[in-house]
């Protein structure tokens, strides 16, 4: 999947503006003029800032007011904050305002922290439904809620990535609230698809559908063959207890390998392509190598572009004899004098010289040029092998026990 920017920039160049009201009153050709000439200095200080804007909070705007120059927005990271802060300064104008709000000095406890309840929450780079879909958290995903407005609610995942989301897609929850939550008994859905149901009956009303990966609360009490459900916006449900598992049993069974990486991969294949989609009603490439990870207990990063930065590089000599079953495969265009290097596509060896991905559909595609799916414009393009197993708990392959927003979400 490529590169989303997540960073909303509406920032009109201050360097340029001098301190008297004469310089202000500039008519619309010479601010189309200003703007354009020193946006892209501009953008190369807030690159300098803020090295992957998808895993941050940055929205500017600047308003010319009665001779004043009044900087407005919201920043989420202290450094981000007072680089940008100390950038203004510099400018030694005294004619401008500085009222940008950092987020992490600005918690609240009623709307800080969130769970995604439904089925599949899409997360788009502005807050409408136009924009674009950048990624997708799942039913029982905790999130960080940075700011409530008009119907949107700007999010963070566990895997740091930031967007937005429409609120009813989103239970908005106080500490207390998520403390609740915390000690309530949970299940994981272990298939790829299904529903749940008004009543313990396969036949009755469907009151949600439900993917691999949503977790979701356990009403106590004896219900034969059934769990009795209660979802995050506190519909109730049926499931058939062979679809799910308890969270803790599930916690304590993962034991990531080849093998089962291997077995839930396969589970999708034939699922249509969906750019940002994470999940069997839709996939993308890196979604479908996060979800993956993430059924094997390991969190890693959304992007095929941020997944090819981790894990160790493995050699593609000897005719790919140096492969092992759950290593990443990354294509795109290498580095070179005319280009920077661009990852846009990432799949997983499954062995047997033989990988599976997600373009157009999830596919397996063979490495070897006498195999009947073999693809040469594939394999023209693949850049580099990385292995995450055996590498947890290292940059960007993270345990889900021990990230931010699960190891006490997971576990009372």
């Amino acid at each position: 999947m490529k590169m989303k920017a997540i960073c909303y920039l509406l920032l009109i160049p201050v360097c340029w503006i001098s301190c008297n009201k004469k310089n202000m009153q500039l008519t619309d050709a010479e601010l189309v003029r200003y703007n354009n000439e020193y946006q892209i200095k501009i953008d190369s200080v807030i690159n300098s800032i803020i090295p992957d804007k998808r895993l941050t909070v940055c929205e500017i705007s600047i308003n010319i007011q009665q001779s004043k120059i009044q900087i407005t927005g919201y920043m989420y990271g202290l450094k981000y904050f007072n680089h940008l802060k100390n950038y203004i300064s510099q400018l030694n104008n005294r004619n401008i305002e500085f009222n940008v709000v950092l987020l992490s000095d600005q918690p609240n406890p009623d709307k800080s922290k969130g769970i995604i309840s439904n089925t599949t929450g899409n997360i788009r780079s502005k807050p409408k439904h136009s924009s674009e879909l950048v990624t997708q958290a799942l039913m029982g995903t905790p999130v960080k809620v940075f700011i409530v407005k008009n119907g949107w609610a700007l999010i963070q995942t566990p895997d740091n990535y930031v967007g937005w989301i429409d609120t009813p897609a989103l239970q908005i929850k106080s500490e207390n609230e998520m403390q609740k939550w915390y000690l309530s008994q949970r299940i994981i859905y272990n298939q790829l698809y299904g529903f749940g149901y008004e009543k313990p009956d396969t036949k009755s009303q469907i009151i949600s559908s439900l993917t691999l990966s949503n977790i979701i609360e356990v009403i106590p009490g004896k219900t034969d063959g059934f769990f009795h459900i209660k979802l995050p916006d506190n519909r109730e449900a049926f499931i058939p207890k062979q679809e799910a598992i308890p969270l803790e049993q599930w916690l304590n069974s993962c034991n990531p390998s080849g093998q089962l990486l291997t077995g839930y991969a396969l589970l999708f294949n034939g699922v249509s392509y969906l750019w940002g989609g994470t999940s069997a009603m839709g996939i993308d490439c890196s979604g479908f190598i996060k979800i993956l990870y993430f059924m094997n207990g390991i969190i890693v990063q959304r992007d095929a572009s941020q997944q090819t930065l981790y894990g160790q590089a493995i050699s593609t000599q000897n005719n790919f004899n140096n492969l092992q079953v759950g290593d990443l495969m990354f294509f795109g265009n290498a580095a070179s004098h005319k280009q920077p290097e661009r990852i846009w596509h990432v799949g997983m060896y499954i062995g047997d010289k033989k990988f599976i991905h997600a373009s157009g559909k999830v596919r397996i595609s063979g490495l070897d040029s006498l195999s009947t799916n073999y693809e040469n414009e594939y394999m023209a393009m693949l850049v580099r092998v990385r292995r995450y197993l055996g590498h947890v708990n290292q940059p960007g392959i993270e345990d889900l026990r021990k990230n931010d927003f699960y190891k006490f979400y997971l576990i009372h």
